[in-house]
């Protein structure tokens, strides 16, 4: 509570696969001239002369390079080498106006670059005015730094002209020293766009005037989901501004107010707006003066609030009495002892930041996560906070397996200074009184892992045996409770780990373990020779690209070592035996958190599925196999839209592309941007098809969620706001949206 996861296509379908081939002034030469030392004609035409003959004719450095040669400015080497990257951070290279103007040639025709980190480089106003020109064509780039770079109203008027067009889903124009004159166009700009999910405008100077702007924007905006407000002065008539926009928008889930010099007051709107936005799960309050008053109505708004999962309240002399600057004992002062309640009491906060809330300046500054507990602890039981957390640990202590307090001190200011404790498991009393000082381990915590298998399949079958006999044998042995499944049905009944498994049903197992292991594994032996042993080495092969926690530890074919990179999908071996070990990672209690809050597919096992798809030189696979192994995927990853292009690319044919786009919709995480990964197919129908299948999609479940739940207005409304914003994003791009099914 306080800080810190198919049916195949028959043989018909596959044929048709198969079948189907078809403008501030520069004001000087010291923004410019921040490498002047390093600037040489010599330079300059060296780097002209290299060969760009074999270059990507996207890339921009032709372009790059030219406009260096007109401005006569040295060319960054880095920026060079990266542009055929998608990531690129130019932060502090004290590139100037001119350099911004040389990076906008390049991005006028570059596809390759997605995130671009200029901070910190005195671009100005005339920079700005250059990069932001460049946004109504440039659609590959989504993410866009521009912090610390001296932009007044006139870069912020070019910018917010583009804006509403562009393609940024990112945008940071952090420590601008922006003010409420540039909120205006800003605030006009952020609700126009249909892109644009993450905003940071901290450490500007944002007054009252800028949080009713930006309050005005908030409400019912349908796509930001990240807005950074931190070390602004919106005080309390800004932040209620912006507390009652938030409290009529339920897209938003991140808000960063710290700094801001709320008050009570600002605390109180905030409490309210809790109490009635379903949305926010991560709140940051920390730093803005907030005393008992204020803590008192953040409490109500969490009682209130069912969704919020990280608050971050710390640095506010919540339990002073304002009278004597001491910690308060009156139950109606002592603010902090009511937050605390109220943090207790909610379901749904994982996370907590309350350091230094009894005393300013002079608190034990302690972060408290309790779903990774492990660390020292110097904690005094009088104090309502350190209190808590002693309780959290003592319970979950109590209640898990294999976790444990050591090297227990405590000093009772009794004269006898800190003095050795063992804390019983089982039945101990806190004290009222006590500076508690000991370690928190969890080296047996409970680890699991999730498992849900076609028995009809031969590999699945095999690993379902495997895991009851690992249960039955760990049932038999001595070591109570070391390995057991916690979960174990058949067709969703209950199912005896004793019995013998059918061959046909959906078997649902969570294996758990005490033991010192952060893996479990199965020995594998295969006669390659048989269709049986190659069914089952075909799908640990598919499990393994597609499982982000399964893996082969070791593989031989007759005693020699081999591996699947070198095959080529889905062909495996047809001869030898086979003796691999077949791996499951372990985790503490994982569960699915849903499309938009779950991460995407990380990068080395997304290059693996890729590389599999896209198979060997000559040795392509069919869109068949290609959409089977894709339908495993998805069942098991999220993806960011990038990543679905990429998938969708994998592919030879129209109608393999169009099935997989459907697919994958679902599981994509940014999916405003969901229009972009539609450019790998030609034709403008098709997109448009895609477009009308997924709202058709949407719109089946959302009927279906108001006949079986009242008060789901809200939750039914961001559904088709879905399918507004991307047939939106679709015809900006100059195609006719697809008309959406209509609904009764």
């Amino acid at each position: 509570m306080a800080e810190a996861e198919e049916p195949t296509l028959d043989t018909e379908q596959q044929d048709e696969y198969e079948d189907e081939g078809e403008e501030e002034e520069d004001d000087g030469e010291s923004d410019d001239t921040w490498e002047s030392d390093l600037d040489s004609e010599a330079e300059i035409a060296e780097i002209m002369q290299l060969d760009l003959a074999e270059e990507n004719a996207n890339s921009g450095k032709r372009e790059y390079l030219a406009k260096c040669s007109e401005l006569k400015i040295v060319p960054i080497a880095m920026f060079i080498a990266k542009l055929d990257c998608e990531h690129i951070n130019l932060r502090h290279h004290g590139m100037g106006v001119k350099g911004a103007l040389a990076i906008s040639a390049a991005l006028v025709v570059n596809t390759q670059i997605r995130s671009l980190n200029l901070g910190d480089n005195w671009l100005r106003d005339d920079g700005v005015h250059a990069l932001a020109g460049v946004l109504k064509d440039n659609t590959s780039l989504t993410s866009l730094n521009l912090a610390d770079n001296k932009i007044g109203l006139p870069g912020v008027l070019s910018l917010c002209r583009y804006l509403p067009e562009a393609s940024l889903a990112e945008l940071s124009l952090k420590g601008n020293e922006l003010t409420d004159r540039a909120a205006v166009p800003l605030a006009e700009a952020l609700k126009a766009s249909s892109s644009l999910t993450k905003v940071d405008l901290s450490y500007n100077s944002f007054a009252e005037e800028a949080g009713k702007h930006f309050g005005d924007m908030l409400n019912g905006h349908s796509v930001l989901l990240d807005v950074n407000l931190k070390w602004n002065a919106l005080k309390w008539k800004g932040a209620l501004a912006v507390a009652e926009g938030l409290k009529g928008n339920q897209v938003l889930n991140k808000v960063d107010l710290g700094w801001n010099g709320l008050g009570d007051k600002g605390m109180k709107a905030v409490g309210d707006m809790l109490a009635n936005n379903q949305a926010l799960t991560h709140l940051d309050v920390s730093y803005n003066k907030c005393n008992p008053e204020g803590c008192l109505s953040l409490a109500e708004g969490i009682k209130a609030n069912h969704n919020l999962l990280y608050l971050e309240a710390g640095f506010n002399p919540m339990g002073l009495d304002m009278s004597t600057g001491k910690l308060s004992s009156s139950p109606t002062a002592a603010g902090i002892t009511e937050l605390i309640k109220a943090l207790k009491d909610s379901e749904s906060i994982e996370a907590v930041g309350l350091s230094n809330v009894h005393q300013p300046g002079q608190g034990r500054g302690t972060r408290f996560d309790p779903k990774n507990p492990d660390g020292h602890y110097t904690l005094d039981v009088a104090q309502p906070w350190d209190r808590f957390i002693v309780e959290t640990l003592y319970a979950r202590m109590s209640g898990e397996k294999g976790e444990s307090w050591i090297n227990t001190m405590v000093n009772n200011a009794n004269g006898l200074g800190s003095v050795q404790v063992d804390i019983p498991q089982q039945g101990w009393e806190i004290p009222s009184t006590g500076i508690f000082d000991f370690d928190y381990v969890t080296w047996r915590r409970g680890l699991e892992a999730s498992f849900k298998l076609d028995l009809s399949n031969p590999c699945d079958l095999f690993i379902g045996e495997k895991l009851l006999a690992k249960a039955s044998a760990a049932e038999a042995s001595d070591d109570d409770g070391a390995e057991e499944l916690r979960e174990c049905k058949l067709n969703d009944e209950p199912f005896e780990i004793s019995a013998t498994l059918p061959a046909h049903g959906l078997l649902q197992v969570v294996y758990f373990s005490t033991l010192q292991q952060d893996t479990i594994s199965f020995p594998v032996e295969l006669d390659l020779s048989q269709a049986n042993s190659r069914a089952i080495l075909l799908r640990l092969w598919e499990r393994a690209i597609t499982t982000p926690t399964d893996f082969w530890s070791a593989c031989t074919i007759d005693g020699v070592d081999t591996g699947y990179t070198g095959w080529n999908y889905p062909n495996v071996p047809d001869s030898g035996d086979m003796v691999l070990t077949y791996a499951v990672r372990l985790s503490i209690k994982p569960y699915d958190r849903g499309v938009f809050f779950s991460q995407p597919m990380a990068t080395t096992p997304f290059n693996g599925l890729t590389a599999t798809l896209n198979g060997h030189p000559g040795q392509a696979s069919s869109d068949y196999d290609k959409i089977n192994l894709l339908k495993q995927a998805a069942m098991r990853n999220y993806f960011t839209s990038i990543q679905v292009r990429a998938l969708i690319d994998t592919l030879a044919y129209r109608k393999g592309k169009i099935e997989a786009s459907v697919l994958l919709h679902p599981r994509t995480t940014d999916q405003a941007n969901f229009v972009h990964a539609l450019r790998s197919l030609d034709k403008e129908t098709d997109r448009a098809d895609i477009l009308e299948m997924v709202g058709a999609s949407i719109k089946r479940k959302t009927r279906k969620a108001m006949g079986t739940a009242a008060g789901n207005a809200k939750t039914i409304s961001g559904a088709l706001g879905a399918i507004e914003q991307l047939q939106a994003a679709h015809h900006k791009e100059g195609a006719t949206p697809a008309a959406a099914p209509a609904t009764k």
